[in-house]
């Protein structure tokens, strides 16, 4: 804690939403703002969720030039395995393309070792035990979930073109750029592809007709993202879901 810092014990919200309790207490403390700054100048920040949002800030800093257009709103958290939960984001894919939906474990089967599992709930115990190598979860309907873990990381390595090693072992790049466009050939865009934080619900759409397959990861290491951002690279589309997100709109900033 930093020192000459009192806390309030009244916070100024206090809002329940989806079972999550979001409260902010009001700092106006000139030598804790201070001390606050001195503690984060010259330190590394990481943007973990709302780069296009910083980019717009910026572009519109340039044109209003009026003071308060220099500043921006944002959420800083301590970057640090134990303080941030991050959820992965499921993939449901609406059209494979030229595959057959029996064709996908042959196609596989070369580059993955292949297990069935009886159910969700089995299926994800066994992804988590195995969130040290490169696996995933997959389910095409009719209660036929399977886990498939990577043989050999340097087949896929050899498929993703122009990145760094650690970007192109990332779970999430293996399934889109090698998994669903160079072994599968499934057609790899937002409009073919939708993402889902419930297990759960993503089973349910595939068993409800709305999409043919599902694909399910182990969460991001925040350690991932912080290598990939000091190597000068972007993480892959939603590649992190960091959880609780603090409700938009809580605080405003007026023009």
């Amino acid at each position: 804690m930093l020192k000459g810092f009192r806390a309030v014990n009244k916070p100024v919200i206090d809002v329940m939403q989806e079972g999550v309790r979001h409260m902010v207490w009001r700092l106006d403390d000139p030598r804790v703002i201070k001390a606050i700054q001195a503690r984060m100048e010259g330190g590394n920040l990481f943007i973990a969720d709302g780069h296009h949002r910083y980019e717009v800030a910026k572009m519109y800093a340039k044109e209003a030039r009026t003071s308060k257009s220099r500043y921006m709103m944002v959420y800083f958290v301590e970057a640090d395995e134990k303080m941030l939960t991050v959820l992965p984001a499921h993939r449901l894919i609406k059209d494979l393309g030229n595959i057959e939906k029996g064709d996908i474990i042959e196609e596989l089967s070369p580059f993955f070792h292949i297990e069935k599992s009886p159910g969700l709930n089995k299926m994800l115990l066994r992804l988590g035990k195995l969130s040290s190598g490169h696996a995933f979860g997959m389910y095409l309907g009719k209660g036929k979930f399977y886990i498939l873990k990577l043989k050999d990381v340097k087949t896929s390595d050899r498929a993703i073109k122009d990145k760094p090693k650690d970007w192109k072992r990332l779970d999430v790049a293996i399934l889109h750029l090698f998994i669903f466009q160079n072994v599968l050939g499934i057609s790899d865009t937002d409009e073919n592809i939708e993402f889902f934080k419930s297990a759960a619900e993503t089973v349910r759409c595939v068993d409800a007709g709305k999409f043919k397959a599902a694909f399910f990861l182990n969460p991001t290491k925040v350690s991932q993202v912080k290598r990939i951002a000091k190597l000068g690279e972007r993480m892959p589309r939603k590649a992190t879901y960091f959880y609780p997100k603090q409700l938009s709109g809580l605080v405003i900033n007026k023009h």
